[in-house]
């Protein structure tokens, strides 16, 4: 896959959750399993601190937040939480979470704000509960629910939301620099969370630069849990996989949606991610010479004028897909796609193996879905 095709699926993506965000954050509310997991090994290296600062990377509608508050409930984790969530769809983000306001980056400079970055500058001695002694965080920041049992520990977090195109970032090598202290964070974080996020990267390039941006963006001995979805290892599921790629490759060639990626010649021969992932840095392949080609296929009001060659840019599109990558639907609804991919074993150890030198593998696992095994799980320790 070369890049031009990668970034036009980031966008067949941005299309789908811009256009389906109602109806995909309605089937969003449950808890995933494999999340415990993830924080019970946060909870055994931070037992002891006052504050947590917390980086969700495409944080969808705050469920993981939602749940993390639950779990410092439950487990009187004691925690002052502050989250740091980005995403590219802000029409998934709720106005609360866990009870309180969401701070929209645009609000930086109100007074919520600035009682937010007080407190966590003051964050193991005081945190939010001194800045609303003082008056710099309006009560919407606080906990509304009073039934809640005054025995049970509540958790204090505050969510900070920052309208990111990650994809666009990481084509553009610019999401280590949106990263950095100062941007949008005053603290890097202790725990960097992506979940439900890895299998839109199209690109093994990119996959392990967003996991090399996640360390930079991450303390010392800090965390990075990160999903993978790995939906062709259930036979059902794979089964309308295989099924709704092929339509979606159909009709997107039908409306000449790939056609700006095949009608450019190539300046460049850009090194494809089976390159990296077989540790090539030099020379050309035959795949590469394929992406330097200029396609032009005839065509007519962005449709394709015959059948031959409707054939024929079918045939340059499903080249362009790698093993595990799919076009998948939603709820049956006509030109509605959204691209994804289902990792294997090997892809999953060679990432962890390109990032040995940066961060550690504490813990490896499955869980979620009905089989229990549908996302694999890794938690890094930052070194």
């Amino acid at each position: 896959m070369d890049v031009v095709f990668a970034e036009k699926l980031s966008e067949l993506n941005n299309d789908f959750y811009r256009n389906q965000a109602v109806s995909f954050s309605d089937t969003r509310h449950a808890k995933w399993p494999g999340w415990e997991r993830c924080l019970d090994e946060v909870r055994a290296a931070y037992r002891d601190e006052q504050a947590l600062h917390v980086l969700d990377i495409a944080c969808g509608n705050l469920r993981f937040e939602e749940y993390l508050a639950k779990y410092c409930e439950e487990l009187s984790a004691n925690w002052q939480v502050f989250v740091n969530a980005l995403d590219a769809c802000d029409d998934l983000i709720p106005e609360t979470c866990a009870g309180k306001q969401v701070i929209r980056s645009t609000q930086k400079n109100s007074s919520e704000a600035i009682g937010i970055n007080k407190a966590k500058k003051e964050g193991k001695t005081s945190g939010i509960n001194k800045a609303k002694k003082e008056g710099k965080v309006e009560d919407a920041l606080l906990s509304s629910d009073l039934s809640r049992s005054i025995k049970r520990a509540t958790c204090d977090m505050a969510v900070t939301f920052t309208h990111c195109d990650i994809m666009q970032a990481l084509a553009n090598n610019t999401l280590k620099d949106t990263l950095k202290v100062g941007n949008f964070s005053e603290e890097r974080a202790q725990v960097t969370v992506a979940f439900g996020f890895m299998h839109h990267v199209p690109l093994l390039e990119w996959r392990l630069q967003l996991l090399n941006d996640l360390v930079s963006a991450t303390v010392s001995d800090g965390f990075i849990c990160v999903s993978f979805w790995r939906f062709m290892d259930d036979e059902a599921m794979a089964a309308k996989a295989r099924k709704t790629h092929s339509q979606a490759i159909d009709y997107l060639a039908e409306n000449g949606y790939f056609d700006d990626c095949f009608e450019e010649t190539k300046a460049e021969n850009p090194r494809t991610s089976e390159q990296l992932e077989a540790g090539e840095s030099q020379g050309a392949t035959n795949n590469e010479s394929r992406n330097a080609t200029t396609f032009k296929l005839c065509k007519s009001d962005n449709k394709i004028r015959d059948a031959a060659a409707f054939e024929s840019r079918k045939s340059d599109i499903s080249q362009q897909f790698n093993e595990g990558d799919y076009l998948l639907g939603w709820r049956n609804l006509p030109g509605v796609y959204r691209y994804c991919h289902s990792f294997s074993d090997e892809e999953i150890d060679s990432l962890v193996t390109l990032v040995a030198d940066k961060a550690k593998c504490v813990a490896r696992f499955r869980a979620d879905g009905r089989t229990g095994s549908l996302n694999e799980y890794l938690v890094l320790q930052v070194r």
